[in-house]
């Protein structure tokens, strides 16, 4: 990425270090978004994904760099720093208060208010309309701690997309979605693309990334790796840049070997649930499987 602001860009990450004792987190990392794409931010675990975000949200201070919105450099001091200058976040990591209701926690911190008292009824209907709107299935007024894992994370969904953000951040957001709930975050994402928003994608689902991506950027080690176009990649071709080594899924063969079915398995799981959202789990597993 060079030193001059690109006009296309909405927002530009450049040469963002942060260092830990002992670790180097991010080494110079570029990353730029531009209006109503969705670019894709992909690497393996520790690769620096979730750090540069957290910069991004003023969450970790950067040692050196510069974010630029719309050409201008800016400091993000915090979370609702960042929210006030329209970018919204939905992490793996649920930031939800259990004890309040869908809607309370939708409006957290922006509460809607009549006089000095807090206008719960209106902050439920408001709610009701996002989920009506995009075709979830959630109650607005049930308590978060009654609501299954995966109503919690639409519920943090509901929670970034109600501020109308310019750039919306989901950090593995079907990780406890169904595949129908999946696709309706999909078409919210297309919403907001229509709108001219820009979208930070990051999960290690790689069909979703060849299905709703525009670009992608590869993170390794804290180290930017570069920034291709989808169409311009195939499976293969991310995962090599992930990785630093060509990667063929279909070549070589893993040699089979015997599985003795009739042996006691190492692990036997029945019926395993928590009383709630998880129900009816059973498997074996055998030695060598």
């Amino acid at each position: 990425m060079s030193n001059t602001s690109d006009p296309r860009n909405l927002l530009e990450l450049k040469a963002v270090t942060k260092t830990y004792p002992g670790v180097v987190a991010l080494h110079k990392v570029d990353f730029s978004l531009r209006p109503g794409e969705v670019h894709a931010l992909m690497g393996e675990n520790g690769a620096g994904k979730s750090t540069l975000i957290k910069a991004l949200l003023g969450i970790v201070k950067m040692d050196t760099g510069t974010i630029l919105l719309n050409g201008l450099p800016t400091d993000i001091k915090d979370a609702t720093d960042a929210r006030k200058k329209g970018i919204s976040a939905v992490f793996q990591e649920l930031s939800l208060i259990p004890y309040l209701s869908v809607a309370d926690n939708v409006f957290l911190n922006r509460e809607i208010k009549r006089g000095i008292l807090i206008d719960r009824h209106t902050a439920v209907e408001r709610t009701r309309e996002y989920i009506n709107k995009y075709g979830f299935d959630m109650d607005a007024s049930e308590f978060v701690e009654n609501i299954p894992a995966a109503s919690r994370q639409i519920c943090e969904i509901l929670k970034a997309v109600s501020t109308n953000p310019k750039i919306l951040i989901f950090d593995e957001p079907t990780s406890s979605l169904t595949e129908r709930e999946a696709e309706l975050l999909f078409n919210i994402i297309r919403d907001f693309q229509e709108r001219g928003a820009g979208i930070i994608y990051v999960s290690h689902r790689m069909n979703e990334i060849f299905k709703i991506a525009d670009r992608v950027t590869v993170l390794r080690d804290g180290e930017y790796i570069g920034t291709k176009d989808i169409g311009d990649l195939d499976m293969d071709g991310v995962v090599s840049m992930m990785v630093g080594r060509k990667v063929d899924f279909m070549g070589e063969k893993r040699e089979k070997h015997f599985i003795d079915y009739n042996d006691t398995p190492l692990l036997q799981v029945k019926n395993l649930g928590n009383g709630h959202d998880i129900r009816g789990i059973s498997f074996e597993l055998y030695k060598g499987e």
